[in-house]
């Protein structure tokens, strides 16, 4: 298997256009005895296309911060700064500015009414329902993120009854109208810094008023924004880690 392993804001992920590799996502994901990422892409040409998989072998329909990796190696292959790629959530629009910061226009529906409900686990936790290109996240408004992370409030969220199957939960922090923090659960992953998170949770504090149209996300590493008005994209700083062979 012939891959190049990418960082979007500490998050990595590696993508490749061999054959069968979904079989192995599980196995390369490994961070003990394979590669090591937080999901795996493959990606095919003529038409552009990728699959999203989780570390743990699951596949979802899009990821956001996978989709701007898989741009990057696609972009480089074809020496195009645009790429329109088939996902199973949609077609999604990667593009690589000038400036070397890349964006993914997001194939995003409003599924209903923004409303915040309660969640019995214990820990007297709020979260507002929403359906993410075809996965279901639980946005969170919190006062301390990493707090709901040491008492595993992902965990308990993510297989929480009225998820049915289960859910991708996201924590929030308001910093300023312009700005928020995000950290997300993803199920197969943990805790990382995701861009279908970051995009998830301001665009419902934007649909709730809490936040405007155009926001920065405190990353970490990097820079991340969201733009979640007609034009609703997602920019952040990709780079490639390696090149390899497994």
């Amino acid at each position: 298997m012939n891959f190049a392993k990418y960082h979007v804001s500490y998050a990595d992920y590696i993508v490749s256009d061999d054959i069968g590799v979904e079989r192995s996502a599980r196995a390369v994901c490994d961070r003990h005895s394979g590669v090591g990422a937080c999901g795996l892409v493959l990606v095919r040409e003529n038409p552009f296309r990728a699959r999203f998989f989780r570390p743990d072998g699951r596949e979802v329909p899009l990821d956001i911060s996978a989709a701007l990796c898989a741009g990057a190696y696609l972009g480089e292959r074809s020496g195009s700064p645009k790429i329109c790629m088939l996902t199973s959530a949609g077609v999604c629009e990667t593009e690589i500015a000038p400036s070397g910061e890349m964006s993914a226009a997001i194939p995003y529906k409003k599924t209903g009414e923004m409303k915040v409900r309660h969640a019995d686990i214990g820990s007297g936790i709020e979260y507002i329902k929403s359906f993410f290109c075809g996965t279901t996240r639980a946005v969170c408004r919190v006062n301390d993120i990493y707090n709901a992370i040491l008492f595993g409030v992902g965990e308990k969220m993510s297989g929480y009854g009225a998820f049915g199957s289960g859910a991708d939960v996201d924590f929030v922090r308001t910093l300023s109208r312009d700005k928020i923090e995000v950290r997300s659960y993803e199920r197969g992953v943990g805790y990382i810094t995701s861009g279908s998170g970051a995009f998830a949770a301001a665009k419902v504090l934007a649909e709730l008023g809490e936040c405007g149209e155009n926001v920065e996300i405190a990353v970490d590493c990097g820079k991340m924004r969201v733009s979640t008005g007609s034009d609703a994209r997602l920019y952040a700083g990709v780079s490639k880690v390696m090149r390899g062979e497994i």
